[in-house]
């Protein structure tokens, strides 16, 4: 009777069992004849990423995946499509006949399957990670005030510079139009006082001596006469 009852029992542990049949290996096996080698690390990859259906559970060597076959033969597509392959290798890769294969029945880890985001999941999930990157409304709105106030600062010190050089040019005009004034102050003093000056530059005639000084100088001329005698 036990064993009767035992048979009779379906495999409610695991339902999907023979579903995940293909071992890495294999898997691999199925990628290197349809002209797309891959390395058990890359498969890993896939089968993290969700381009491979595949579960994970424990092994007498440990976590081991194990790949549903109908995946393997559409990521063989993907990637021959990608990678341009012809059609007749596209379609001369063979098909895995996995009816005779038997997956060990193990039973699984409730701690070890951890559920795999779909693709519908990790679509949805790029908006929000978008939406959390770009910064908010309020700081945006900040920012654009704070360089409106810096220009406009910018602009008021222009106007001031502006007026500032208009100012200094007004006060170098002044003092040009005070320079000029000035010459011609100085050239009519020069004017006024040439008659005083004696002409200005013409040479000043001798003055005429005085009836003693003359008479002296002719005394002096007379005695130098006598010596040279």
């Amino acid at each position: 009777m036990p064993d009767e009852g035992r048979q009779q029992q379906p495999d409610t542990a695991r339902p999907s069992a023979t579903r995940y049949s293909l071992t890495l290996d294999e898997t691999a096996r199925l990628f290197a004849e349809a002209g797309l080698p891959r390395n058990i690390r890359s498969l890993q990859r896939y089968c993290v990423a969700g381009r491979l259906d595949c579960i994970k559970e424990e092994t007498v060597t440990g976590l081991t995946f194990f790949v549903d076959p109908d995946s393997v033969g559409r990521a063989i597509t993907q990637l021959a499509q990608l990678h341009g392959i012809t059609d007749e290798v596209r379609h001369g890769a063979v098909e895995p006949d996995m009816s005779h294969r038997v997956a060990p029945v193990i039973e699984p880890s409730p701690h070890i399957d951890q559920p795999r985001a779909s693709a519908a999941e990790r679509d949805t999930g790029a908006p929000e990670n978008l939406e959390r990157q770009t910064p908010p409304q309020s700081d945006m709105s900040r920012y654009v005030a704070q360089v409106e106030s810096e220009n406009a600062m910018l602009k008021e010190h222009v106007a001031f510079l502006k007026d500032q050089a208009q100012v200094k040019d007004t006060q170098i005009a002044a003092l040009l139009e005070r320079d000029k004034e000035t010459n011609y102050l100085v050239r009519g003093l020069q004017q006024m006082l040439a008659p005083l000056l004696g002409r200005g530059g013409e040479p000043t005639p001798p003055t005429p001596l005085a009836h003693h000084e003359a008479s002296e100088e002719r005394m002096g001329e007379e005695g130098r006469g006598i010596a040279q005698g």
